[in-house]
């Protein structure tokens, strides 16, 4: 018997990035420390920037999700990258936060995403107008969404340098991996009532298992 029905797999979007918030490690609150490499990130080719944490003064933005952020400095000199994995072909929501002083103009950004097997450019992102950022707007949010093949990225943040300008500002970094809310299919099943809720697998994102919430006898 043919039944055909609606899936719903209402899961929560799976987090590819480590410690996007650069809440690790802690440090003291109320300061700005240089050169600490945040969990699970690098930096390239040398340790830089500062981990900021509470409140610094009145031109620095207190943090966009939790207590800290990290400033990927001035200067083209070094980046701040992690490495992470798609494990299959996935679309993937991109979003990250960007900032400097209030009501100053801040060095522009490069953000990339690298194949780690070959170092070749599977996304990039420039900011080439970066504020000035107005007191009340201290976070500019950036982001977009791209689908990308199974394998080993390197997402790096790179401050691209301005001379006089305030340092770049990152914060609540995620890339998440999403799966269809809604999806329709059809399957062969001669054991269900009409309504009866039952299970079918359907290969969604690599995320086999949806429970389907309406059936329809045909």
């Amino acid at each position: 018997m043919l039944v055909a029905a609606t899936a719903y797999g209402q899961c929560a979007p799976v987090q590819l990035i480590q410690n996007g918030g650069f809440e690790l490690p802690v440090i003291a609150n109320n300061i700005a420390q240089a050169n600490v490499t945040p969990t699970g990130w690098t930096w390239t080719p040398v340790v830089g920037g500062f981990l900021f944490r509470g409140s610094i003064g009145p031109i620095w933005p207190l943090a966009v999700q939790g207590a800290q952020y990290i400033d990927i400095g001035n200067t083209a000199s070094y980046a701040l990258q992690q490495v992470f994995t798609v494990p299959h072909r996935q679309v993937v929501r991109m979003r990250w936060r960007a900032s400097a002083a209030a009501g100053a103009v801040t060095s522009p950004y490069v953000m990339t995403v690298r194949r780690a097997s070959d170092g070749t450019t599977a996304f990039g992102y420039s900011d080439n107008a970066a504020g000035p950022y107005p007191l009340a707007e201290f976070w500019d949010d950036a982001g977009t969404i791209t689908e990308f093949e199974p394998g080993q990225y390197i997402v790096e943040f790179q401050a691209r340098g301005l001379f006089n300008g305030f340092d770049t500002l990152i914060d609540d970094v995620r890339f998440e991996a999403l799966r269809d809310p809604s999806i329709r299919g059809f399957f062969s099943n001669g054991s269900q009532a009409p309504g009866e809720t039952v299970t079918v697998t359907m290969l969604i994102y690599g995320e086999p298992t949806f429970t389907i919430q309406r059936v329809t006898m045909k």
